[in-house]
């Protein structure tokens, strides 16, 4: 600083008046394009801790996809396991068994058949479906249907009317129950015998 100073032949009160409209500049430069993106800092320090919990929950969804493929299989592996033939009365044993455990009575319960169609198609599962009527207090029909629900036998209710007993406080429930099972997988030859004739068509 000194040496420019001296090249420029100005005295001590010029230099101090150099120095001073330096500052200034410096100061007014600082005023008008730093300190109004003081702000900035937290917006961006917001966004990066956001971004960070963001990449934080994508790492914990990727590192559970095994647990998910395992817990795929064992779904898809849930209705192989029960014989085609033995799935109506497997249903049926299925109801009977919760009605039992929530201490709910089943006066009539129908033999389960195939489900009716809604239009929708599923290569891997077939419907049964099975119309019945229970007997029981409000808080064992809501805990027969809540098990039904949350029971491993893939049990669901398709239509649900109540009415209270005329005699009773016990409430009856008319309703229609549907459960799904795997299908069975057709033979190997089956298959290449049914791609060979759609084939030839």
């Amino acid at each position: 600083m000194n040496r420019l100073f001296d090249k420029l032949n100005l005295q001590p009160q010029e230099r101090r008046l150099v120095v001073l409209v330096g500052t200034l500049v410096f100061v007014l430069l600082n005023i008008w394009f730093v300190f109004p993106h003081f702000n900035r800092w937290q917006v961006v320090s917001n966004q990066l801790e956001s971004q960070q919990l963001k990449l934080r929950r994508y790492r914990q969804a990727t590192n559970s996809i095994p647990k998910y493929r395992q817990e795929l299989r064992e779904l898809q592996s849930e209705g192989s396991k029960i014989n085609p033939e033995m799935q109506a009365f497997r249903m049926t044993e299925t109801i009977q068994s919760i009605a039992h455990a929530n201490n709910v009575s089943v006066p009539r319960l129908g033999s389960p058949a195939p489900a009716r169609s809604t239009g929708k198609t599923n290569q891997f599962y077939e419907e049964l479906q099975v119309s019945g009527r229970v007997v029981a207090d409000e808080p064992e029909l809501v805990d027969f249907l809540y098990s039904l629900g949350t029971n491993s036998s893939m049990v669901r209710v398709r239509s649900l009317i109540v009415t209270p007993q005329s005699q009773n406080t016990n409430l009856e429930a008319r309703l229609t129950l549907v459960a799904s099972y795997q299908k069975k997988a057709p033979a190997s030859g089956a298959a290449e015998t049914t791609q060979t004739a759609k084939s030839t068509q």
